[in-house]
């Protein structure tokens, strides 16, 4: 894995811009430039830990830079053309590197170990580039879309907070980047970056990796247990493509391969998360509709609306 690569890549990022511009900080003046002034820095932010703070509560947006553009829990940026934003959202998470009109983005699935957390790539890298040419000719397509896969990087930070805010510190040899929680308009950006062409092209791209098949339910749930389809139209016509009999097995069908996950072990090919969900009591049925999330082991996912029910024969 190429961290070392990935964490020069996000320097670079913000190193280079324009003119001096303040964004959400002070002068440039106060950044730390050498080993004691930012170990003096995040020993402070080590101070400032809000133990309400939950390990795993850490949905949200955050600004991503090195530790050269961060200083009194700010970042300093030279100019609004370089920056970084990270949306974690449950178990998976959007790093958008943006430059100058253009953006990287990559993604894949967090997870947490001990006091950290751990960002792991899927390998997909989606960038939306400026077509400067569209300037000139306003019919021209005004960004060129370009997708390529490359190798996993794996980022690990440590969670503390600085002012009321959580901030997450990555340390890799003599680098050190920090991504410090959005509050401002936050819900308004990430709405915007989830609704993003680049990100569309990103979620399409990473939903090739594996299909989701019909499940064969045959002698299966013989007591109690879930099924899942894609509407009520094909629940009624017994076409499923979950199913989980309550205890210790889920059913899938990937790539035309009926699938038993076993949700009792760790480390399993594939894992199930239920991200959002509804649910009632119908005659003592218990009626569900949500989202459903199938993530792999190589950090590839999928999500599904489902609906469904789950009872006891």
């Amino acid at each position: 894995m190429k961290v070392r690569y990935f964490i020069c890549y996000l320097i670079f990022l913000t190193i280079y811009g324009c003119q001096t511009k303040l964004k959400e900080g002070p002068s440039s003046s106060n950044v730390p430039h050498n080993p004691q002034e930012l170990d003096s820095l995040i020993f402070e932010s080590q101070q400032a830990i809000n133990t309400d703070l939950k390990i795993l509560d850490i949905n949200g947006l955050f600004t991503i830079g090195s530790h050269q553009k961060f200083s009194n829990c700010q970042f300093v940026f030279e100019c609004d053309c370089c920056s970084g934003d990270l949306i974690i959202q449950d178990s998976i998470f959007y790093l958008f590197n943006n430059c100058v009109g253009d953006v990287r983005l990559t993604g894949g699935i967090v997870k947490s170990q001990s006091d950290n957390i751990i960002l792991t790539s899927n390998g997909l890298i989606c960038d939306e580039i400026f077509n400067h040419l569209s300037d000139i000719d306003s019919t021209l397509t005004k960004f060129l879309t370009e997708s390529t896969v490359a190798d996993t990087y794996e980022l690990e930070f440590r969670m503390d907070s600085c002012n009321n805010k959580r901030l997450l510190i990555q340390q890799g040899g003599n680098k050190t980047s920090f991504a410090l929680e959005t509050i401002i308009d936050s819900k308004a950006k990430i709405n915007s970056l989830l609704a993003s062409d680049v990100l569309r092209n990103f979620k399409k791209l990473n939903s090739v990796k594996f299909n989701i098949d019909l499940i064969d339910t045959t002698d299966r749930l013989q007591e109690c247990g879930c099924l899942y389809s894609e509407s009520w139209d094909k629940f009624n016509k017994n076409e499923y493509f979950y199913a989980n009999d309550y205890e210790t097995t889920e059913y899938l069908s990937i790539n035309g391969e009926q699938i038993k996950i076993d949700f009792t072990q760790k480390n399993q090919e594939y894992s199930v998360i239920e991200t959002t969900y509804k649910e009632e009591n119908v005659n003592g049925t218990l009626r569900k509709s949500g989202v459903i999330r199938i993530e792999s082991s190589n950090n590839f996912y999928i999500e599904k609306e489902f609906v469904g029910e789950c009872k006891c024969n």
